[in-house]
């Protein structure tokens, strides 16, 4: 007792109700984890003796022994962490990756054949060409080859290992606040492709478009067209069933021919997509083949926007379709 009032001498003490207290608060914190109970009785001493599982501590012997506890469940949780992060990168994420990759390209074959349908009366239309980019880093060529060339199923443990590992440098290479976005903009297919319009004519191999394309003002904007409103029917995919799918023009395209409009009308009916445009002098409406029809916007006093009809055209047939 004398060492310790020689070494509390001129520091700031405490009333035996005060220590009580935060002795009350101490043990509610650690409820569950220690138990706080009093230690052996002094005439001018209060005691305390700390419990961890079925050991017994003096107050600072307990606090070196929690700091123990938490250096050695923080290895452990980093060991955990690395395990569960390898079995995703080895197990997980190159299978996702290649579905991704094979949905990338199931849906270029599937705008494709959709874009047929949408093709000037001269027979120009437009393809959708996707590639992988030439020059890819050393770190995406390898989880390309392996994830989406040769197929995640496919690989054996070596392979699975080199792809977990070059994942996970580009993981942690990745210029995001989260795991979430460095995961994501670490493994987007996206990037890794080049996409090219190609124009098709009948009885000619397809050819890259470009300035110098040998088009008429309505092959032109046909070939622009059909691509974009497929980008905009995609974008949708990622919200629920039910939410409007829109597609927004200034003007309709009234530069293409009849048969091309309509060619784009059962293209847009194809997608899915609602067309709304500033104009509507596309054979009376836009979209209307697809149950879109044509209506004036009015904006009334108290800022609410009143809809004229102009042209209900209803669930009409595009012409050459026949009744199912």
């Amino acid at each position: 007792l004398a060492q310790v009032a020689g070494a509390l001498a001129g520091k700031e003490r405490y009333t035996k109700r005060t220590l009580r207290e935060r002795a009350d608060e101490t043990r509610a914190k650690l409820a569950g984890a220690w138990s706080i109970d009093p230690g052996p009785d002094h005439p001018e001493l209060d005691t305390y003796l700390l419990t961890h599982g079925t050991t017994s501590f003096t107050p600072v012997a307990g606090a070196d022994h929690a700091r123990l506890v938490a250096e050695r469940a923080e290895e452990a949780l980093r060991a955990a962490d690395e395990q569960a992060l390898r079995e995703w990168l080895i197990g997980r994420l190159p299978a996702a990756i290649a579905q991704a990759w094979t949905r990338l390209f199931d849906w270029v074959n599937e705008v494709n054949a959709k874009m047929k349908s949408a093709s000037a009366s001269s027979g120009v239309g437009v393809a959708v060409r996707v590639s992988v980019k030439a020059e890819l880093p050393a770190l995406v060529r390898t989880v390309y080859e392996l994830a989406c060339k040769t197929g995640a199923v496919w690989l054996d443990a070596d392979a699975r290992a080199k792809a977990g590992r070059a994942l996970h440098q580009l993981i942690n290479a990745a210029d995001a606040d989260d795991m979430t976005a460095r995961v994501r903009d670490a493994v987007d297919v996206r990037e890794w492709v080049d996409v090219t319009y190609q124009v098709t004519r009948p009885g000619e191999e397809p050819k890259n478009w470009g300035s110098r394309t040998g088009l008429s003002s309505g092959e032109r904007r046909l070939v622009v067209l059909a691509p974009m409103l497929a980008a905009v029917a995609a974008a949708y995919g990622k919200f629920a069933p039910t939410a409007a799918r829109l597609a927004a023009l200034d003007e309709v395209p009234s530069e293409v021919d009849e048969e091309g409009r309509e060619g784009l009308a059962r293209y847009i009916a194809q997608l899915d997509l609602d067309l709304i445009a500033t104009s509507h002098q596309w054979d009376g409406a836009p979209g209307a083949w697809d149950g879109c029809d044509a209506y004036d916007f009015e904006s009334a006093p108290d800022r609410t926007v009143v809809a004229f009809p102009m042209l209900i055209r209803g669930l009409d047939l595009l012409p050459g379709d026949t009744v199912r």
